[in-house]
C-alpha cells in the first residue's frame, strides 16, 4: 500500500499485518533488511509506525529509481540491468563467500524486487524469506538468472541459445568472484531447483509460486548441457 505523508509530501510504501503469519514475515523481513544496509551504501530506509502483539505497521521510504516493466521478460532485453546485479550480488554477498552457508533472499527477481537507483545502482528489497546463513553461496544470483530463462522461454516456447551464451558468461563471471558453490558447477539448474525442493519450507506457501520449479526435465538438462565453465 502506498502512502503520501502530509507533512513532508513524500511517497511511502506500508506493510501491516493483525495476522501472526503476517507478522512473522515482516519481523523477517526487518531483519533481513537490516543484513543487507550493513553491507551496501545505498540503503532501505524505513520506520516501524506501529509495533504490538497482535500487530505491527511499517513505513518504507519511497526508492526513486526504474523497476523493469513486467512486459519486458525476455533475458536479451534485460542485459544491462543482469550484468549490474550480478555485479551487486558479488559485492554483497562475497564477503560471506568463505562461509559454508550464505544469507539467503529467496526472491531474488528483476521483475519486482529490484530498483535500479538512476537506471544504474541496484538496490534488493522484498526480504520477507530471508534465512541468515542457510544456502550456498551463489544460489540467490542463480534463481534470478534462471527466473529470467524461464520467463523468456515460457513466452516464446523455445530456449534462446544467445541467452544461455551470456547467462554462462554471468556464471563464470560469478565463479571468478568466488561467490558460486561448487555445487551448481556440473548441473547449475538442476541444483538450484534441487536445493528449492529439499528446503520447500522456506518458501512457505508462497514455494508453488516460484516459476523456475516449473521447468520440464528435458528443459533443464537442455540448458544445463549449455554450460561450460
Amino acid at each position: 500500500m502506498e502512502e503520501v505523508d502530509s507533512f513532508d509530501n513524500k511517497k511511502y510504501f506500508i506493510k501491516s499485518s493483525s495476522s501472526l503469519n503476517g507478522i512473522n514475515d515482516i519481523a523477517t523481513e526487518l531483519i533481513g533488511v537490516a543484513w543487507y544496509n550493513s553491507k551496501v551504501h545505498h540503503k532501505i530506509k524505513y520506520e516501524i509506525s506501529v509495533q504490538r502483539e497482535n500487530y505491527i505497521k511499517v513505513k518504507y521510504s519511497e526508492i526513486k529509481g526504474i523497476v523493469p516493466k513486467l512486459s519486458k521478460k525476455s533475458y536479451l532485453s534485460n542485459i544491462k540491468y543482469i550484468e549490474k546485479v550480478i555485479d551487486h550480488y558479488c559485492s554483497v554477498w562475497g564477503g560471506d563467500s568463505v562461509k559454508p552457508s550464505v544469507p539467503l533472499h529467496g526472491d531474488f527477481s528483476l521483475l519486482g524486487n529490484i530498483v535500479f537507483i538512476n537506471d544504474d545502482i541496484p538496490v534488493i528489497i522484498d526480504w520477507e524469506h530471508f534465512r541468515l546463513d542457510v544456502a550456498p553461496i551463489g544460489f540467490d544470483a542463480m534463481y534470478f538468472l534462471f527466473e529470467l530463462i524461464w520467463f523468456q522461454t515460457s513466452q516464446s516456447n523455445t530456449i534462446c541459445k544467445h541467452s544461455l551464451i551470456h547467462l554462462n558468461k554471468m556464471l563464470i563471471k560469478l565463479k571468478s568472484a568466488n561467490c558460486l558453490n561448487e555445487v551448481f558447477i556440473n548441473k547449475p539448474l538442476e541444483a538450484t531447483i534441487k536445493f528449492m525442493l529439499n528446503n520447500d519450507n522456506y518458501w512457505g506457501s508462497q514455494f508453488n509460486k516460484m516459476p523456475i520449479i516449473f521447468f520440464s526435465k528435458n528443459d533443464i538438462d537442455f540448458i544445463d548441457n549449455q554450460m561450460s565453465f
